[in-house]
């Protein structure tokens, strides 16, 4: 029950560490999470989530992260990406709220940072709004 006391920071794999040492370990975030002390044993550990914007979109409103959703009427919608640096390549899932009856919903024009979207009535075929929903997934 004695305390060891005065111990140096440790350089080999079997040394004791100190109290000190372990405190001052730093973990920041970012791209992933660095752990930048103890030096000896600095490594990245890479924390990548490949989804870079979600949204939805109820009564023409709408509520996303990582994109601007402008509603053009008639069920035609622009999703401006607002992550930065803009990813090189993505892909963009879609749904419909089944609530509003048959729907069919697409990307009608893919950009470098925007995307378009058409949403059709299922029973005619014209132009409808509907509330919908999206992820955009970065490769």
């Amino acid at each position: 029950n004695s305390p060891i006391t005065d111990v140096t920071d440790p350089t080999d794999p079997q040394d004791a560490a100190t109290k000190a040492y372990v405190d001052n370990i730093n973990v920041t975030n970012g791209t992933g999470i660095s752990v930048s002390n103890p030096s000896p044993q600095n490594f990245q550990v890479a924390v990548t989530n490949p989804v870079i914007a979600i949204g939805r979109i109820t009564g023409g409103t709408d509520s996303s992260i990582g994109a601007t959703v402008t509603n053009n009427s008639g069920g035609s919608y622009t999703v401006d990406l607002t992550i930065s640096p803009a990813p090189s390549d993505y892909t963009v899932q879609l749904t419909t709220n089944s609530s509003s009856g048959p729907r069919t919903i697409q990307v009608t024009n893919h950009a470098a940072t925007q995307f378009s979207v058409q949403i059709y009535d299922g029973s005619t075929g014209l132009t409808s709004d509907s509330d919908w929903y999206f992820t955009v997934i970065s490769f």
